[in-house]
This record gives C-alpha cells, sequence and structure tokens, in this order.
C-alpha cells in the first residue's frame, strides 16, 4: 500500500484542481485510487469521488485522535489502493500554531505519508528558493518529495527547476500552465458543488490530461515511501458491537440530492456496518418521505441556493412536518437544520417556505456567522467535536416556544461559548457537522432516540 499528500504553501494555489487531475490521471492508468482530505470538507471530497468512482474520506486530527485517522487511513487504502490525500490550506496551518495543530503536515507525520508541495509562483526570482527551503526546514519530521509549480510558463519553469533542484536538493516534478479552460467556480471559500458544475467530466478530463503532459506522474507513483502497514486497533470494538445490538431493523431515511450532500461518507459508512439501513431520499424531487421510515437524517448542502424548488415541493415538507409532529426522529445539520425551520430569506429579502416544523426564520448573510472547529456538549459533560461554517442565523431565538436547547458549544480557537441543539419533539438539529468516530457515544444517543420514538 502507497500513498502521498498533496499540500500547498496557501489557500489559493490550485491544490483541489491539480489533486482532482493527479487522481483520475492515475485512474486513467488503471491505479485504483483511495481518495482522502485534510479537514472538515464535503465539496473537495464530492470531486474526489467523481473522478475516481471511490468515495472520498476525510483525515482530521483536531475532530479525531491519531489512531482513529490511522485506522481509517489504512481500511480506506486496504486492496492495493494508491491514497492521494489533498491537504488543506497551507502545509502548516492548523487551529494554533504549534506543529500538533491538525494541519496537513501533522497529517503527513501521523501517517508517515510523503508530500509533494505545490505553489504558484508570482512577481519572484531567487527569492522562490528561501521560501521552499524554509517550508523544508520549519519541521524536519516532514518528508517533502517534490513540488509542483502551478501556473507557471514552460520557460519560467526551466528558469526555476535547476537551482531548485541544486540548491535545495528536491526534485522539481512538474508544473501546471494556466487554463481557464479547467476553472472551478467558487462559493462560500470554497468551489461550487458537483452537482452544480457545468461540463465536469470534460473540465476533469483536461486536468488530467495536463498532468499527463506536464508532471513526472511515474515520479509520483513510485515515489519513495514507507511501506503503510495496517493499523488495526481495538479499542472500539465493544462500542461498535453494542451499536450493532441497539441499531438492529432501523430504517433510517437520508436526504442527499443538489440540496443536501454534505455527509462525512465515514458517518454513512459506520451505519451502514452497524445495520443500520439507510434509505436515501430527496426533499427537492420525491413527492413524500417512505412510510417504513423509522426517522430522517439531514445532512448540509445550499437550501439556501435550491429555496424555491424545495419550496415548491408542499407534498414533501408536509410529509415530513406530519412525521415529525406525530414523534418520528431527526436529525438535522446546518442546509439540513435551516430546511426543517419555517423559512429561508435571501440576501435581497426573498423569503421561501420550508418544512415548518421549527417556529424560525433563517436569513443569509453577506459574511460568515461562525466558522471554526468547536465543542460540543450533547448530554451531561459527554463531548464530541463538530465543525461549523455558515453564512446564515435564526433571526429570533426564542420564537419557537417548544424548543429546549441540547447542546452546550464552545468554539476550540477562542473558548467562545453559547447553547445550540435545538430539541423538539424526537427532533434535534442545528449548525454544527459532527464526525460520529469522534465520539461514537453521540452516535448512540440518536439510535436511542430513533428506538424510543419507534416504540411509541
Amino acid at each position: 500500500m502507497k500513498g502521498f499528500v498533496l499540500a500547498g504553501t496557501n489557500s489559493g494555489v490550485g491544490k483541489t484542481t491539480i489533486s482532482i487531475g493527479i487522481m483520475k490521471a492515475l485512474k486513467k492508468r488503471g491505479l485504483k485510487v483511495a481518495p482522502f482530505k485534510v479537514g472538515p470538507d464535503y465539496i473537495d471530497t464530492a470531486f474526489h469521488g467523481f473522478v475516481t468512482k471511490n468515495p472520498s474520506h476525510n483525515l482530521d486530527l483536531v475532530m479525531l485522535d491519531k489512531d482513529t485517522n490511522k485506522e481509517l487511513f489504512c481500511k480506506h487504502i486496504n486492496g492495493g489502493k494508491i491514497g492521494v490525500v489533498e491537504g488543506v490550506m497551507g502545509l502548516f496551518d492548523g487551529v494554533d500554531f504549534s506543529l500538533e495543530n491538525g494541519s496537513t503536515a501533522q497529517v503527513s507525520k501521523t501517517l508517515a505519508l510523503p508530500v509533494i508541495l505545490i505553489l504558484k509562483p508570482k512577481g519572484v526570482g531567487a527569492s522562490i528558493l528561501p521560501q521552499i527551503k524554509g517550508y523544508i526546514d520549519y519541521d524536519n519530521k516532514i518528508d517533502i518529495k517534490g513540488v509542483i509549480l502551478n501556473e507557471t510558463s514552460e520557460a519560467m519553469y526551466e528558469f526555476y527547476k535547476s537551482p531548485i533542484e541544486s540548491k535545495l536538493g528536491i526534485k522539481c516534478i512538474g508544473h501546471i500552465p494556466k487554463e481557464d479552460k479547467i476553472f472551478f467556480g467558487s462559493r462560500h471559500l470554497g468551489l461550487v458543488p458537483v452537482y452544480e458544475t457545468r461540463d465536469l467530466e470534460e473540465k476533469t478530463d483536461k486536468a488530467a490530461d495536463l498532468i499527463e503532459k506536464y508532471i513526472d506522474l511515474d515520479y509520483l507513483i513510485g515515489i519513495e515511501s514507507k511501506e503503510i502497514k495496517p493499523f488495526k486497533n481495538n479499542f472500539k470494538k465493544d462500542k461498535l458491537r453494542e451499536l450493532k445490538s441497539i441499531s438492529k431493523g432501523i430504517n433510517l431515511g437520508y436526504a442527499y440530492d443538489e440540496a443536501f450532500n454534505f455527509y462525512y461518507n465515514d458517518n454513512l459508512e459506520l451505519l451502514e456496518e452497524i445495520g443500520v439501513n439507510l434509505i436515501k431520499f430527496s426533499p427537492l424531487k420525491d413527492k413524500e418521505i417512505d412510510s417504513k421510515l423509522d426517522g430522517i437524517y439531514l445532512g448540509g448542502g445550499f437550501p439556501e441556493v435550491f429555496a424555491e424548488k424545495l419550496a415548491k415541493n408542499q407534498s414533501m415538507k408536509n410529509s415530513i412536518k406530519e412525521n415529525l409532529n406525530q414523534g418520528m426522529f431527526a436529525y438535522g445539520e446546518c442546509g439540513g437544520f435551516m430546511y426543517l425551520c419555517k423559512s429561508v430569506r435571501n440576501l435581497i429579502g426573498e423569503k421561501k417556505e420550508m418544512v415548518g416544523f421549527y417556529n424560525f426564520d433563517i436569513e443569509m448573510t453577506k459574511k460568515l456567522n461562525r466558522f471554526g472547529y468547536v465543542e460540543v456538549d450533547f448530554s451531561n459533560g459527554k463531548k464530541t467535536i463538530g465543525h461549523e461554517f455558515h453564512r446564515s442565523r435564526i433571526i429570533d431565538e426564542t420564537k419557537d416556544k417548544d424548543v429546549e436547547y441540547g447542546y452546550k458549544i464552545e468554539k476550540i480557537r477562542n473558548r467562545k461559548a453559547w447553547k445550540e441543539g435545538f430539541k423538539k419533539k424526537n427532533v434535534i438539529g442545528g449548525y454544527p457537522h459532527i464526525h460520529f468516530y469522534s465520539n461514537l457515544d453521540f452516535l448512540e444517543n440518536l439510535l436511542i432516540k430513533i428506538n424510543r420514538s419507534r416504540e411509541k
């Protein structure tokens, strides 16, 4: 088993486009690619899955401990796959300025993976050398095996290549010229999702062709790295057995369409592994939820983008609201929570009616309201780590008199605290996205709620 990390000197250097191109080029050569993304991301992982035809998984040393990251990485790379890990932000960027900050660098150390550094030279000559050297020397436990220069002409690449290799002793494995045809649009500090990107096959083919032409793919495939041995740890086996015993026979619907598709793949796979029968449904297209469901899981997404279509599907909204009022379980995260509210109002004041289970009106905002990792106390001192990233807010949290708070939240970076997790009947929703492997007790609580609602 082999693998490597694609890391940037900073955000905006083209990591995702190059990662997508490399993944597809490797796939075209007949290799089995296991894609990964560092950090709490759902959009990049969807692009990875599109080009590799394998689900992409998140590696996260803030939400998950080192052993869990190792365990999940080895689980997904098993079967002769090559692991391609796309980093997040700059190589050393994390929750603080330490070397144990959840950064791409720390992930590469934890998994003993070599790193390919991507940078975009602009307005620089010989100064590129101390820039690269700084990344090499900052933490000598990071194994940087090569550099890729993005948006660089052939002439400029040749100008940089010889001094980088001779003075720094690091291989230049290629460059990418500027190509507007493979531009992927952006929104909210991220790419426009797969489902909204036009000509995606053509664009990803173009990216793969550029990789084949300008990048030494043979070097990447044969890159020297320590042998990745399967990591086996039994510390969660008892808990998984316990979860299997209480999940038997559960039929759980999960919203999945253009509006709702922000899920950690490990969450969905874990639910299936413990015996939950997952049933996909579309709030955009289906008329109602399946009558045999014991509960629904509404992940994040962009309900504000599809607000008009969601509002027009009255039969689905009625079906969800009636079932929840009768006691059905539901768990909503961010966009899924917004959908369960009364309405969503866009930036110019247009209001679209949503399910209306919560008597909350949501308004979109021009800036991020909350962004970052949060510690979530979900049950009298039981805590898990989640992530918030949203440009919306509740206009008046006191408007629904039947709601109780289910979470006590502290932001990890500055310990700012607030209450969230809106509990009503057998429904809990809020803005945090939770990775179930962060604390399996959180998932256990959800399963217990489903069983209680089934009994009623």
